[in-house]
Formats: structure tokens, C-alpha cells, sequence
């Protein structure tokens, strides 16, 4: 029989995680004013399973300009681009609380124990997968016009959203060793799910803002 710590057998006590960025900004002065923003980031996350692979990634990319190329026109857009993608084991690990410190997660021939710690482990090592995976973009273009000493704003924007979905999902059987030359499957049928999803987000905004002073009378 087994005498294990299965939350050390199943965690990592740490694990590393990183996140990049890289950003350029500027502007310049003179009839047409300019200002600009340019950035990258990259992020992993990993998790603590310590059996197999479970991280989450992000890249993505922004784009910002504005401009002035009236005295009584400001324009603006910002873009961003991004990418995230999940990787980790379709079974559960939270199981790991119904384990017994006497199991023994794999047998003297190598296959997985015939019992909740090994057929845990085996389900997260060999049972299957949940990739997904989300490519995303969003714009936002925005217009302020001034007249009549600003007195008088008027402000349009457009914001345009599309994102891609995608995610595979998998539960597979897997070998448990019952007893001496006694290999069989658990978990069994499995399965394949392919999943693809669509967002279209689209939002148009105009809309006045006018102040005017006389006297000691505000208009608004």
C-alpha cells in the first residue's frame, strides 16, 4: 500500500509565470499636430498541475493615433488586435480531495493504479484535452468637432468587435492496470467536441454638447 501526499504529487508548491511588453509613443507639433502609441504584450500563465501541460497565453498588439488636422478637428483611432489560448487536462483535478493516502497511483508494471489517485492521473495525463483558442480585434474610431469658440461639441465615434472562437474537446479512454497482465480501458466511450463561435459587436454613437455663458446665465 501507498503512503502519499497526493496535493504534492498532483501541485507544484510554484510555478512561473511572465508577462512582456514593448511600447513606443510620441508626438510632433506644428499645423497638424500628432501623438501615436504603439505597444506589444505577450503573457503566460501556468498553472500548477503537475502532471501535464495547463497555461494560459495572451499576445496582442495596439495602435493608437490622433490627429488634429483642423483647429476645430480632433481625430482619433485606437486598434487592437489580440490573441488568447487555453491548453489543460479535461478531467477535474479537484478529485484529487476524494484520493486516500494509501493509493498507489501506478502499479510496478507502469500502467495506472485501479484506483482514485491512479485513474485521476491518468485521466489528466492520457484522458483528454480542452484547447481554446480566441483571435480578436476591435477598433475605435472617434471625430470631435468644436465651432463657436468650443462652445458648441459635437462627437461621433464608431467601435467595430469581431472575435473568433474556436475550441476542441476531448475525453479519452485510457489504460488501467487491474492486476497482473489485466490492462484495461476507463472512461469509456469517449469523446470529440470541435466548437467555432462568432462575436460581432458594432456600436455608432453622435451626439451635442453645447455651453454658453452670459452673463452670470449658464446655457447648457
Amino acid at each position: 500500500m501507498g503512503s502519499n501526499n497526493f496535493n504534492d504529487y498532483f501541485f507544484s508548491k510554484s510555478n512561473f509565470s511572465h508577462y512582456h511588453n514593448l511600447a513606443f509613443s510620441g508626438s510632433s507639433s506644428g499645423k497638424m499636430p500628432i501623438n501615436y502609441l504603439l505597444s506589444a504584450d505577450y503573457t503566460k500563465e501556468n498553472g500548477l498541475i503537475k502532471l501535464t501541460k495547463n497555461d494560459w497565453t495572451r499576445s496582442g498588439f495596439r495602435g493608437n493615433l490622433g490627429i488634429n488636422p483642423l483647429s476645430w478637428l480632433k481625430i482619433e483611432d485606437n486598434i487592437t488586435i489580440y490573441q488568447l489560448k487555453k491548453d489543460l487536462p479535461t478531467y477535474n483535478v479537484t478529485d484529487v480531495y476524494y484520493t486516500q493516502p494509501v493509493n498507489v497511483p501506478k502499479n510496478p508494471d507502469g500502467t495506472w493504479g485501479n484506483n482514485s489517485a491512479g485513474i485521476l492521473a491518468g485521466g489528466l495525463v492520457d484522458g483528454g484535452r480542452n484547447l481554446e483558442t480566441r483571435f480578436g480585434f476591435n477598433n475605435i474610431l472617434r471625430g470631435v468637432l468644436s465651432f463657436f469658440d468650443k462652445d458648441l461639441v459635437i462627437t461621433g465615434s464608431m467601435s467595430n468587435k469581431r472575435e473568433l472562437w474556436k475550441g476542441n474537446y476531448s475525453s479519452l479512454p485510457f489504460q488501467v492496470g487491474y492486476g497482473p497482465n489485466d490492462v484495461r480501458l476507463v472512461n469509456v466511450p469517449g469523446y470529440i467536441t470541435a466548437v467555432n463561435g462568432t462575436v460581432v459587436q458594432d456600436i455608432y454613437d453622435l451626439f451635442a454638447n453645447y455651453n454658453k455663458k452670459i452673463g452670470n446665465t449658464i446655457l447648457h
